[in-house]
């Protein structure tokens, strides 16, 4: 299994270099999940289906800390189901800088230069009879790198060409979306958007797992006792609709049962007197 990486352009995070933040699926909507490739620079990935894309992953670098529930852990971003919100990833910036000693000095020493290429920022790519590769864009950074006498010395040619290489491919590597879904995995996809209660079909982020909130657990269980097993191997996830009218139902009930406290005692009082005349 490949390990996970943030797919924004110009961003070489992964649980291999940065272990220390989270990483992010692509939303289960389609708008959401376009905006945010257009937004990291990887509009080729807007042409993959939403299956595909949600396989990819951005760091939270990417986000400011108004975006996340819990900051400054920045683990768990803030969503709302009604209406549908994701946040927004703004912050972006190449940071090849701190995973290479070589490329620091070069920033250290470029720092208040200008880019000479603007044509460094578009993207290229490569095609084949089968499948068109979308390749990791070269940052100026990687450019100036090539052209150092420093890192000339330490490399040959050919080295400085396959590691350009590997960055150019690093990103289908790492994201795997050529891998194709077997039966087993396309039924757990469907499940993954099935509401448990209703069996309707939702994008994920409209969903909620019953599991995770106890009182969620709780409700579910009052109104189909012993019914929902955390392991049955069936969807845990259910529908703000039917989350509220299970717990309008729940509430229903505890009223009707303490309505009857009273109700008994009131008849109780009434049937006395006339069973004593």
């Amino acid at each position: 299994m490949t390990p996970r990486r943030c797919c924004a352009k110009d961003c070489f995070n992964s649980k291999l270099n940065t272990k220390d933040i989270e990483y992010f699926p692509f939303p289960r909507s389609e708008f959401y999940a376009h905006k945010w490739a257009i937004a990291a620079g990887r509009s080729d990935l807007t042409l993959k289906s939403l299956q595909n894309l949600s396989k990819y992953h951005l760091c939270a670098e990417h986000f400011t800390a108004d975006s996340f529930v819990n900051p400054p852990y920045n683990t768990k971003l803030k969503k709302t189901l009604r209406p549908l919100k994701v946040p927004m990833p703004t912050i972006f910036k190449n940071n090849m800088h701190k995973f290479d000693p070589c490329c620091r000095q070069i920033v250290e020493v470029n720092s208040s230069d200008p880019p000479s290429s603007p044509a460094c920022d578009e993207p290229t790519a490569l095609s084949d009879a089968e499948d068109t590769t979308t390749i990791l864009v070269i940052p100026e950074l990687l450019a100036e790198l090539a052209r150092s006498e420093k890192v000339r010395s330490r490399y040959s040619q050919e080295e400085l060409i396959e590691e350009i290489k590997d960055a150019a491919i690093l990103d289908e590597q790492y994201c795997g979306s050529k891998a194709a879904l077997d039966d087993d995995e396309i039924k757990n996809e469907f499940l993954k958007h099935a509401c448990r209660l209703c069996a309707g079909e939702f994008d994920y982020e409209q969903l909620t797992r019953i599991f995770t909130d106890r009182l969620i657990h709780e409700t579910v269980d009052f109104v189909l006792p012993d019914q929902i097993k955390e392991d049955d191997g069936c969807s845990d996830l259910i529908c703000p609709e039917c989350l509220e009218k299970a717990s309008k139902c729940v509430e229903i009930i505890k009223n009707f049962r303490k309505a009857q406290v009273p109700s008994y005692v009131e008849c109780s009082d009434r049937i006395g007197p006339n069973k004593s005349e």
